[in-house]
């Protein structure tokens, strides 16, 4: 019952009978819902959890009943509201939500978005009708903080407000609360300046400026200002004053270009009074300026901010932040309270959500970070007093970045290769090769980095040199640590001769003279703080404090709740860091996906599924059926009819992932977190056997495909590296289908069994290769300028492969020797999930699944400056 639409559904059946969701925003998702005792549709708004928690229930309740007293011809009604409680045990916090009419329409967004600019006098009416409805609602104390196209619904010939249901509780029930953190509502094109500058009382001019902004969209086409940032846009709301309507649109009357102008001037005070005002000088009724307004637009100074005004306001905060529809925006000076922001990344410039793919400078002024630059990952340089991110030349193919002591070099892994790059410019320098992945690693003060690589423990010279393993005695010690246990995630500790690392189960003191462990608290992931904290992750992401005592090197109290930050799927990094200074980054939400099905024109259709954390999704062989991994860890297998749009689980306990079906589409295999292959009938029932595994010490191995003749074909990691090979059902000989130094993972049969396409690192580069699947033969290389994540055709003439965020598609012909039929060319392109690898599939008849994570938690990174006062 954890999935919230379940929770809903169950604790409303006797009210109302959910159908499906029909929206989702910054924050709230929209449900449309039967109203049993009166026969109607309706719609069910639920607060998204973080602002639920920063408003809290009873107050959201005792607040949001003035809502249903607002009774307007323009003001869409509150039928009901309520909470559904949460089960602290399953860190569920409590539900909110309201309901309101379902309005068989369309919200003005969806007008603009398909005419561009509307009829003079419709965008007229509009603007009074709202302008009406807002007046109403300022003369009953209710001011309604986001007034923006999609908050404005058409339906029989008038206007809509919505969403009074959220502005008012947020305001009132969660204003102090939000005020501490620096949040306001808003967003930044429909935002007064006041709103931007983080102004405690906000009045009913703001929303007049707001309606200012949406009027003059209607009339030109776009808001009055704009931006490829949610900062630049918030500066010229700051600083310039708004364009003319008549120099873009010269058929708009003069009285309406002033009426428009008024209410976007800068001060509130220079601005209409009243709602009702605005509305009256649109239709011509009423005066030209109001009685307030002294100067002259043509022949005074406009009202601006001063530069200095503004550096107080966003140049000082070092961000502006777009939280969903919300901007934070906090001032930060020497004295400061915390402050939560939001850095928006641009569109192209993508957070990787693999491993950890970012990292803070020690003195928290610059953010390192994984973004994607034409389907490759590359290191952008964010500094908090830019509003810019930059990328560093020379970390193309980089992830998991580490800044040094001094804030002067970054770490990172490309090309199968541990790398350093100096932020003052120059080229990349290689310190030491590894063939799996890395695992962690930490820079300390003594020239030294600590970092973690095929589930071993190494330090290396920041100049270079031979790797020194560390030997984890307690590794063979049964009560504490298996021996295959995972070690990952190290960082030194302040004396340069501890770390901690994270294990199967604990976070654990290293002693790295002698490589003895201590286990110090169950979790894993874990930072010690300069304030003496111990921050670590007890479990999916629910990141925990804790004293720390270094002198005795053990924790002096109990853990208590930090922050929900997201966690990589399968082995990946949780999503954080911190500075020296106490500046915390993270990555909120992680589980929130969809399943959505693509065809080869890039056309979607997603699933009408329930979000869940989905990942691994895999066509049946009559492409009717998906077998599918969901998080949270422990993950497990489900089965999703296709036809019916039903998911049932195949598996209920343990951790597994990785799902593959036979041939016949009657059985799946799959792997067991740190345990044997499993193979499992999908119908359910108790008919279940593992596969009798006499494998290597200590290997994982990982199904990708399963043939008729050659059995499964999967990936086998232990120390050496990873390779492929094969195996029968019931058989535990694994049969080697390539091996040699490089990385060589993600195997794809070709349907007739003849080949092997898969992913190798031996050009030092991640490349698609396929050889003949007796593993006798040449490698031949198909892509190029990298690739990854191979799918044959069901035809056997084409391979589909992965370059970062684009599908790329090759002609290949498998008859005799094999050959690729000219070059690779792009097919498809999209902001889907690739955080890890095999995350998409292609149906029989050539569509594609894809996974799409959710749209309000990626892209952005939460900051949190001063956090170490929290803690005190």
């Amino acid at each position: 019952m954890n999935d919230p639409l379940n929770r809903l559904t169950a604790a409303l059946a006797d009210r109302y009978r959910i159908e499906c969701e029909i929206g989702a925003g910054g924050m709230a998702t929209v449900y449309l819902a039967h109203d049993i005792k009166h026969d109607r549709k309706v719609a069910i708004k639920v607060l998204r959890p973080e602002l639920a928690a920063a408003i809290g229930a009873e107050r959201f309740l005792a607040e949001i009943r003035t809502t249903a007293n607002l009774q307007h011809p323009n003001i869409l009604p509150l039928f009901d509201s309520g909470a559904v409680p949460g089960h602290p045990e399953r860190s569920e916090g409590s539900l909110l939500f309201y309901v309101m009419p379902f309005v068989e329409g369309e919200s003005l967004r969806a007008r603009l978005a398909r005419e561009k600019q509307l009829p003079i006098s419709d965008a007229v009416r509009i603007a009074t009708e709202v302008a009406g409805a807002l007046d109403y609602a300022h003369r009953h104390d209710v001011i309604h903080r986001d007034i923006k196209p999609e908050n404005i619904l058409l339906h029989d010939g008038r206007a809509l407000v919505a969403d009074f249901g959220i502005a008012l509780a947020a305001s009132r029930a969660g204003g102090a609360r939000m005020t501490e953190t620096g949040m306001s509502l808003g967003t930044p094109h429909y935002m007064s300046p006041e709103q931007a500058m983080g102004e405690r009382e906000i009045t009913a001019r703001s929303d007049i400026y707001a309606l200012g902004c949406v009027t003059y969209e209607m009339l030109v086409g776009e808001p009055p200002f704009t931006g490829p940032t949610a900062q630049a846009i918030v500066a010229k709301v700051v600083t310039t004053p708004a364009p003319s309507l008549r120099t873009a649109r010269h058929s708009v009357p003069e009285p309406v270009e002033t009426a428009v102008l008024v209410a976007l001037e800068k001060l509130p005070a220079d601005r209409w009074g009243t709602a009702k005002e605005f509305a009256d000088a649109l239709s011509g009724s009423g005066t030209s300026r109001p009685h307030v307004f002294t100067s002259s637009r043509s022949t005074s100074r406009p009202h601006v901010l001063t530069s200095s005004r503004l550096a107080a306001a966003v140049a000082a905060t070092a961000l502006v932040a777009v939280l969903g529809t919300s901007l934070l925006v906090r001032q930060r000076s020497a004295a400061a309270p915390p402050a939560r922001l939001v850095i928006p990344l641009a569109a192209d410039r993508l957070l990787a959500l693999d491993a950890r793919p970012f990292d803070i400078s020690p003195d928290g002024t610059e953010i390192a970070y994984v973004g994607d630059v034409d389907g490759q990952s590359q290191l952008f340089l964010r500094p908090l007093d830019d509003f810019e991110a930059h990328p560093i030349p020379g970390t193309e193919g980089a992830h998991q970045p580490f800044f040094s002591p001094d804030g002067k070099w970054i770490g990172f892994v490309a090309d199968g290769k541990l790398k350093k790059i100096p932020l003052s410019g120059g080229a990349p320098i290689a310190l030491t090769s590894m063939t799996t992945a890395l695992r962690g690693a930490s820079w300390g003060a003594d020239g030294t980095i600590l970092y973690s690589y095929g589930d071993s423990l190494f330090l290396i010279p920041d100049q270079g040199g031979t790797p020194r393993s560390i030997h984890l005695a307690s590794q063979a010690r049964a009560d504490t640590a298996p021996a295959n246990s995972s070690v990952r995630w190290p960082q030194f500790l302040p004396d340069g001769r501890h770390a901690l690392i994270s294990t199967d189960t604990a976070v654990e003191i290293v002693d790295l003279t002698n490589g003895e462990m201590r286990p110090v608290v169950r979790g894993r992931q874990a930072m010690y703080l300069a304030d003496g904290h111990l921050l670590f992750d007890e479990a999916e992401g629910r990141m925990r404090v804790v004293p720390f005592d270094l002198r005795q090197m053990a924790i002096t109290g109990s853990p208590v709740p930090a922050f929900e930050a997201f966690r990589g799927p399968g082995t990946g990094g949780t999503q954080y860091a911190v500075s020296r200074n106490g500046t915390l980054v993270y990555v909120s939400g992680g589980f929130n996906r969809t399943l959505v099905m693509v065809d080869r024109n890039g056309r979607e259709a997603p699933l009408a599924l329930p979000r869940r954390g989905y990942r691994h999704p895999r066509f049946s062989p009559d492409g009717e059926r998906l077998a599918v991994t969901i998080d949270p860890r422990p993950s497990q297998i489900w089965v999703v009819d296709l036809r019916h749009l039903s998911a049932v689980p195949v598996t209920t306990e343990g951790h597994n992932l990785g799902a593959v079906w036979s041939p016949d589409g009657s059985r799946l295999v799959f792997a067991t977190g740190g345990g044997p292959l499993w193979v499992r009938w999908p119908e359910g029932g108790v008919r279940q056997r593992a596969v009798e595994a006499r494998l290597h010490e200590g290997a994982g191995i990982y199904p990708r495909d399963w043939m008729a003749r050659t059995g499964i074909i999967a990936t086998s990691q232990d120390s050496s590296g990873m390779h492929l090979v094969s195996f029968h059902l019931g058989d535990s000989i694994l049969t080697r289908v390539t091996g040699g130094p490089a990385r060589e993972w993600q195997p794809s049969a070709s349907p007739d069994e003849r080949w092997v396409a898969f992913t190798s690192s031996v050009s030092g580069a991640d490349e698609v290769y396929v050889r003949p699947l007796t593993g006798v033969g040449e490698a031949i290389r198909v892509s190029t300028n990298g690739g990854g994540d191979p799918i044959w055709a069901a035809d056997g003439k084409s391979l589909y492969y992965r370059r970062g965020s684009r599908i790329m598609k090759a002609d290949v012909a498998t008859k005799g020797a094999f050959q690729v039929v000219g070059a690779p060319r792009e097919l498809l392109a999209g902001t889907w999930d690739f955080s890890q690898q095999n995350n998409w599939d292609v149906a029989p008849d050539g569509r594609f699944i894809m996974v799409r994570g959710d749209p309000a938690s990626s892209g952005r990174l939460l900051v949190v400056l001063n956090w170490f006062d929290e803690l005190k």
